[in-house]
C-alpha cells in the first residue's frame, strides 16, 4: 500500500539534506570554522541541539510559504496559478542555483576567482579604452621549477632571487625604486626592463650575474638622465624572465617541464601593464636572441604591446636584422664572425710553409645566436685565408647548457684524425668551464695547445668562469672606458663590492662589463627619442617614429638607427658599430688585442688603424 509523505516530512527531509550537503560541501573547503560547526552538528549527539533548530526553520519556511502564497493570491493570481504549475522546475532550478553559488563561494572560489581574472584580462587586453577592472599587470608568480618570475615597479613583492646570494639584487632595485619614487609620479615615461635574475642548482651564477650586469646599466642610465632634472622623468619596470632556460622554449628544462617556461607569462604581465599605463612607451631587455625572437612572435597577440619598441643590448642573430620596431646595440653575428675571420686569419693561422690550422666549429642550431655565428665565421674564414686553415669536416653539435654534449663535442673534436688546435665554440660563458675542464681531461698532457675562439657570449669570462686552461679569444662590443665619463664613475663608485673589477688598464679607464655598457646605451636611445621631440604629450607613433632615425653618442660609441629605411636589410641594427676582439689567457687576465669598425649599410668589416701593439695573448 502506498503511503503518502505528509509537507512536514518532506521539508524536514529536504531541510536535512540539504544542511548535509553544506556539511559535505565546507568539509573539503579549507580552514573554515563554519565546516567544523556543521560537522559536530551532525553528529548524534548534538541531535538534541538539531531538531529544535530543525523545527523553527521548518516554520519559518511554513510562514514564509504562505506569505507569498496569499500576496500572489490577493495581487498577482495569474503569476500564482503559473509558479504553483511550475514549482517541481522552479525548485529544481533555485536548488541548482543556490549549489552553484555555494560552490563558487567555497571550493571552487579559488578557480573561479582564477577563470574570471583571466576571462576579465582577456576582455581587458582586446579592447581599447582602460578599465578600472583590468590588472596592473603587477606581480610575481613562481614556475614549477621553483624560480620566481614577474613584473615589479617596488619592494612591494620582495625578490626574485630568494637565494643567499641575492644581495646584488637588493642592491640593484633599490637603486631603482629609489629612481622610481620620485620619477613615478610626475610627468614620466615607463619603460620595461627585462632580464634574467634567478638562480637555479643547474644555473647558479650566470643568468643572475647577467641580469645584475643588465639591471646595472638600465639604472645608470636612468639615474644619469633623472639627475639633468628634465621636464619628462624615467620610470623603470623590471620585468624577471626568470633564467636563460626558463625563456627558452627549446632548452632541455622547458622540454621536460613546460610548464616552467616563463615567456607567455612575462609577456602577458607586460601587455596588462601598458595596457593601464598610458605612460608606457617600450621594453628594454631580452639579452639573448633566443628571447628576443620568442618574444617579437608572442607579443604580436597583444594590440598593447604590438606597438612598443624594443631594443635589446645584446640580441646579435642575423635573423634579427630586419624586424620592425625591433632594434639592438651591439653588432649582428655576422660583424662578430668576420671580425673574428680577420683577425685569425691575420695573427693566429700559421704563415707559409707550416701546416695548416685545424679548426672545429661547434653549433647548437636550436639557438638563434649559435646557430648564426658559427656559420657566418665558416663564411669569412673560407674567404678570407682558405690555405691557412682546414676546417674540420661538418658542424659538430651540441647543446647550450647540456653539459655531457658539450663533453661529447670536445672529444670529437680533438680525437683523430682532425685533431683540431683550435675549436670554435659559440656558446655562453656559462658552458666555458666544462669546455676547459674537458680538454684538460682527454690531452692532459697538450690541453694547453688548444685555442678557444667565440663571439660576445664568451665576453664575460672575467665573471662567471673559474678556468683559465686555454686561451679565449672572443668578440666584444665594449672597450675600457675613462673614469673622467660620468656614468663610469658612478658604476665604480657603486658597484665595486658587487661586481669583480679586476680590469684595469690604467689609472685612468676602467673594463666595464660588455652586458652593462650596452644596456646604458639601449636606455639612453629612448629618452634620446624623447628628447628629439622635445615634447609632453608625444603619442606612441610619434615617439615610434623619432626612434627610428635617432643619432647620438653613447657608451659603446656613435650610434645610428635605420629603422626608416624600408627597403634596408638592417632596419633593426646600427648604422656602424665597432667589434673588439678580447684575449682571456692562462693567467686569468682579460686583453684588448684588435678592434675593427663594421658598416652594416655596405657590409664591410675593417680593422681599425693603427693595429694594436698586443696582437695576441
Amino acid at each position: 500500500m502506498h503511503q503518502n509523505n505528509s509537507p512536514q516530512d518532506l521539508t524536514r527531509a529536504r531541510t536535512f539534506f540539504l544542511i548535509l550537503f553544506l556539511v559535505l560541501i565546507l568539509f573539503f573547503h579549507e580552514n573554515s570554522i563554519i565546516q567544523t560547526i556543521l560537522v559536530l552538528l551532525g553528529i548524534g549527539v548534538f541531535e538534541p541541539i538539531f531538531n529544535p533548530l530543525l523545527r523553527y526553520l521548518e516554520a519559518l519556511i511554513a510562514w514564509l510559504g504562505s506569505l507569498c502564497r496569499s500576496i500572489l493570491s490577493n495581487h498577482l493570481p495569474a503569476l500564482g496559478r503559473w509558479l504553483m504549475r511550475h514549482r517541481r522546475l522552479i525548485t529544481t532550478v533555485t536548488s541548482l542555483m543556490a549549489i552553484v553559488i555555494l560552490l563558487g563561494a567555497t571550493t571552487l572560489q579559488t578557480y573561479l576567482k582564477e577563470g574570471f581574472g583571466r576571462f576579465n584580462d582577456f576582455i581587458c587586453l582586446q579592447k581599447s579604452l582602460p578599465s578600472p577592472t583590468c590588472s596592473s599587470g603587477y606581480g610575481i608568480s613562481t614556475l614549477s621549477n621553483g624560480v620566481r618570475i614577474g613584473l615589479i615597479g617596488d619592494n612591494a613583492y620582495g625578490q626574485f632571487d630568494q637565494s643567499q646570494f641575492n644581495q646584488g639584487e637588493s642592491f640593484v632595485e633599490g637603486l631603482i625604486f629609489g629612481e622610481n619614487k620620485q620619477a613615478c609620479a610626475g610627468q614620466h615615461m615607463t619603460l620595461i626592463a627585462t632580464t634574467t635574475l634567478s638562480r637555479t642548482v643547474e644555473d647558479p651564477a650566470s643568468g643572475a650575474t647577467l641580469g645584475l650586469q643588465n639591471l646595472y646599466g638600465y639604472y645608470l642610465w636612468q639615474h644619469f638622465y633623472n639627475a639633468t632634472h628634465p621636464s619628462i622623468r624615467l620610470c623603470l619596470a623590471i620585468a624577471n624572465l626568470g633564467t636563460s632556460d626558463t625563456a627558452n622554449q627549446h632548452s632541455a628544462l622547458v622540454q621536460t617541464c613546460p610548464k616552467c617556461y616563463s615567456m607567455p607569462q612575462i609577456i602577458y604581465q607586460m601587455a596588462q601593464l601598458a595596457h593601464t599605463d598610458p605612460h608606457v612607451r617600450g621594453i628594454v631587455g631580452f639579452p639573448y636572441s633566443q628571447q628576443a625572437k620568442e618574444a617579437l612572435d608572442i607579443i604580436q597577440k597583444y594590440p598593447s604591446l604590438a606597438s612598443l619598441p624594443i631594443i635589446s643590448p645584446t640580441a646579435s642573430s642575423d635573423n634579427l636584422s630586419n624586424t620592425s620596431n625591433f632594434y639592438r646595440v651591439d653588432a649582428l653575428d655576422q660583424s662578430q664572425g668576420e671580425a673574428l675571420a680577420q683577425y685569425f686569419c691575420h695573427y693566429l693561422a700559421p704563415g707559409p710553409g707550416h701546416p695548416p690550422a685545424s679548426v672545429a666549429l661547434f653549433r647548437d642550431n636550436t639557438d638563434f645566436y649559435s646557430g648564426d655565428i658559427p656559420l657566418d665565421f665558416q663564411d669569412s674564414i673560407s674567404k678570407d685565408c682558405p690555405n691557412k686553415v682546414k676546417i674540420v669536416p661538418g658542424f659538430i653539435s651540441y647543446r647550450n647548457g647540456d653539459r655531457s654534449s658539450i663533453q661529447k663535442a670536445v672529444q670529437e673534436a680533438v680525437s683523430k684524425p682532425d685533431n683540431a688546435n683550435y675549436i670554435f665554440f659559440p656558446g655562453y660563458d656559462a658552458d666555458l668551464d666544462v669546455v676547459e675542464s674537458t680538454l684538460r681531461d682527454v690531452l692532459p698532457k697538450t690541453f694547453n695547445t688548444v685555442t678557444l675562439l667565440g663571439g660576445d657570449g664568451l665576453n664575460n669570462v672575467d665573471v662567471t668562469t673559474h678556468y683559465a686552461y686555454n686561451p679565449v679569444y672572443a668578440a666584444s662590443f665594449a672597450q675600457p672606458r675613462p673614469l673622467s665619463d660620468p656614468v663610469i664613475q658612478e658604476f665604480k663608485n657603486k658597484s665595486e663590492n658587487i661586481f669583480h673589477l679586476h680590469y684595469f688598464v690604467n689609472s685612468s679607464s676602467l673594463w666595464i662589463p660588455k652586458d652593462t655598457l650596452l644596456a646604458v646605451d639601449a636606455v639612453h636611445a629612448f629618452t634620446q627619442a624623447l628628447h628629439d621631440l622635445n615634447q609632453t604629450d608625444a603619442s606612441q607613433e610619434a615617439f615610434n617614429t623619432a626612434l627610428q632615425s635617432i643619432s647620438f653618442t653613447g657608451e659603446s660609441g656613435q650610434i645610428v638607427f635605420q629603422g626608416n629605411r624600408i627597403t634596408h636589410n638592417h632596419i633593426s641594427d646600427r648604422n656602424q658599430e665597432m667589434v673588439y676582439i678580447t684575449c682571456y689567457d692562462t693567467t686569468q687576465t682579460l686583453n684588448l688585442v684588435d678592434a675593427y669598425t663594421t658598416h652594416t649599410d655596405n657590409g664591410t668589416t675593417l680593422e681599425t688603424p693603427p693595429p694594436f701593439s698586443a696582437s695576441h695573448c
